[in-house]
């Protein structure tokens, strides 16, 4: 990882598996990124893989308003989004427009399952 490698929010709502593979990428220097927070909408797995990883994560319920997902930004350092299977809407604020990333397993919006 370089000294300025991106850094970047996970949001997850299940499993984490998309989350340990990007966390596994970024071990094998695949990836030039870090990890800055695990945001989940819920307790789930996802937020106990991250935690056993040894990664930061915080738990926030409900659809996150613009103003909170600023200040999540602002307080752990991200300039990056990775929506990981995170099943909540989630605001495009001006400072994260253009670098937010929808990491979807099926195409949309005809498999957009219950999220």
């Amino acid at each position: 990882m370089t000294p300025h490698a991106p850094r970047i929010a996970v949001f997850l709502s299940g499993g984490g598996r998309t989350l340990l593979s990007l966390h596994d990428a970024i071990r094998r220097g695949d990836l030039d990124a870090e990890i800055a927070i695990v945001v989940a909408s819920r307790e789930c797995l996802g937020a106990e893989r991250a935690r056993a990883s040894g990664l930061p994560v915080i738990v926030e319920a409900g659809d996150l308003t613009a103003d909170r997902l600023d200040e999540l930004a602002q307080e752990h350092g991200f300039g990056w989004v990775v929506l990981a299977g995170y099943l909540r809407l989630l605001p495009i604020t001006e400072r994260l427009r253009g670098r937010i990333v929808n990491i979807h397993p099926a195409l949309l919006p005809g498999h957009a399952g219950q999220g």
